[in-house]
């Protein structure tokens, strides 16, 4: 089972992130506290909440040391993490196999997806105008960063140039050298932010937290 714990950190806003440091993981508080803007501070802290939440949900300590791969990615050697943040929202999502999760603003333009993405991406995207565009380009981007952290890898981690994200108007498949992944992709929506998760197991299981400042 995949649990996907997801927040909105309205209540960290301005310095009351601070307030929750005592409740994170050592390694969480030392990230929230690089941040340099209060903002990135509370999705960091948030972030951290979920994070919590989430080994609690499966037993276990959420106050274990994490190590972090070649690629920067948090890891931990009894389950499979991932976190993301962006605007007002954090998500943690774990399970006992891979799993990675992405939540981004519609804010990839064409010429990011020229840069970085393939062409048969690249060319589909083109083909669309306005919102119709920049929503797909907002699914692009969260499924590939989404299938690269159940790599082990960030956006830019060995192999992106060989990953297809093909989308249709409600699904999401993920090919790498033109052959299907093991990964599923399911995609979800909250509020104006697209989020996506790529992982294994079919069966998800949603948990919004309440954030209290």
């Amino acid at each position: 089972m995949v649990k996907l714990f997801y927040a909105d950190i309205e209540p960290l806003k301005n310095t009351r992130w601070r307030d929750v440091l005592p409740a994170l993981p050592l390694w969480r508080q030392k990230r929230t506290l690089e941040m340099a803007r209060d903002p990135d501070a509370a999705r960091a802290a948030g972030a951290g909440l979920v994070y919590v939440q989430a080994m609690e949900s499966f037993g276990l300590d959420p106050m274990a040391p994490v190590t972090f791969s070649e690629y920067g990615q948090p890891q931990r050697p009894d389950i499979f993490f991932s976190l993301s943040h962006a605007g007002p929202w954090c998500v943690c999502a774990a399970a006992p196999e891979p799993v990675g999760a992405d939540v981004e603003a519609a804010r990839c333009s064409l010429a990011v997806a020229k840069r970085f993405f393939p062409g048969s991406e690249y060319e589909a995207a083109a083909a669309l105008e306005g919102q119709a565009q920049r929503e797909y380009l907002a699914r692009l981007w969260t499924c590939r960063e989404a299938v690269l952290k159940a790599l082990g890898t960030g956006v830019l981690g060995p192999g992106y140039e060989k990953l297809e994200i093909q989308l249709t108007a409600s699904s999401a498949a993920a090919l790498r050298d033109r052959t299907p992944m093991e990964l599923s992709l399911r995609e979800f929506r909250l509020g104006e932010y697209y989020l996506a998760l790529a992982c294994r197991d079919r069966f998800i299981e949603e948990r919004p937290v309440v954030i209290h400042g």
